[in-house]
């Protein structure tokens, strides 16, 4: 009542001026709030769900869109999906492989494709006497929970950038910090996350080549190698320690002889159906080794066309 008697009391010009000025307001609100929600929908989180890799370029996808991509100018990278922090948000996390100048570094990028973290292996340049480019490439990444299932840490498999036969296994967390190292003379392949039964501490298998037993055994080729890693405990070099760390801190080191066998592949598997899981080597000439996560000899055998003889030999257990 009493905004009404102040209405009339107003003079024509003043309740139209009035009446102006209230639909300006207005209009200016419902401009904003457009603009508001317009932010609000540019900014709503749209989760990653796949990745294409071609050369060095990735096309980053949602269910029903391109979200971004990227050329990073190098030959070749590799990639995941995860969330690396637990917050329910997916990053997407690229290693550079190849030879350019910017091999080795790892990226994480948010779902628009912003930055979150870079790293760069400044930190690892070579342990041996040997040939060395003191620059280092990436051979295998992987995203996986190794000590709290709700964060994730990275396994990298590092080798010289030329070529050399220096070569490292690196752990990163979720940040991109480096927390710890272990290097091998020879190139290494594949890395493998598991435990022997289903809620056990998990451990880092690795595949590789050893160019530095060799002369402990007969022949001209290579030996091919598989160790277990402990996260909680990773330093130092693996055998014959001829590097500057010396022994390290592996779980057991095993290598396939004679010299010159290859791997086919390499699983973390229950062969026996008993609940616990085993390393399975599936050689080159069709050899096939279960080894236990203690490193035991527990099961072998023999596929379709196997060639020749061969065994699995535990060095310095």
């Amino acid at each position: 009542m009493k905004f009404l008697a102040k209405w009339r009391e107003l003079d024509w010009q003043m309740q139209i001026a009035t009446v102006a000025a209230v639909f300006a307001i207005a209009a200016v609100l419902l401009s904003g709030s457009n603009w508001l929600v317009e932010r609000v929908l540019q900014n709503r989180y749209v989760a990653p769900e796949a990745i294409r890799v071609d050369g060095g370029r990735i096309i980053v996808l949602s269910k029903k869109k391109v979200l971004w991509n990227h050329d990073f100018k190098v030959k070749e990278i590799i990639a995941e999906i995860s969330d690396l922090d637990g917050d329910g948000t997916k990053e997407v996390i690229v290693g550079l492989k190849g030879e350019e100048k910017r091999a080795g570094t790892i990226l994480a990028f948010d779902y628009k494709g912003d930055i979150v973290w870079e790293f760069q292996p400044t930190e690892i340049t070579s342990n041996y006497r040997g040939g060395k480019s003191n620059r280092v490439t990436i051979s295998d990444l992987l995203v996986t929970s190794l000590f709290d299932e709700k964060v994730k840490d990275i396994v990298v498999l590092y080798r010289d950038a030329h070529g050399w036969y220096q070569s490292c296994v690196a752990l990163l967390n979720g940040k991109g910090k480096l927390s710890a190292k272990y290097w091998h003379p020879g190139h290494l392949t594949q890395v493998l996350v598991g435990s022997e039964e289903r809620d056990g501490p998990k451990k880092i298998a690795v595949v590789g080549i050893n160019n530095d037993l060799g002369g402990k055994f007969p022949g001209a080729d290579y030996l091919r190698c598989v160790f277990l890693l402990d996260p909680n405990r990773i330093h130092g070099e693996a055998p014959p320690y001829l590097g500057k760390l010396k022994r390290g801190s592996q779980e057991w080191y095993g290598i396939i002889l004679p010299k010159g066998i290859g791997f086919h592949r390499v699983d973390i598997v229950d062969h026996d159906d008993d609940g616990k899981n085993s390393i399975c080597v599936w050689t080159s000439t069709g050899h096939v080794f279960y080894v236990d996560f203690q490193g035991r000899l527990i099961g072998r055998g023999r596929s379709d066309g196997t060639e020749g003889e061969a065994e699995f030999v535990l060095i310095d257990p």
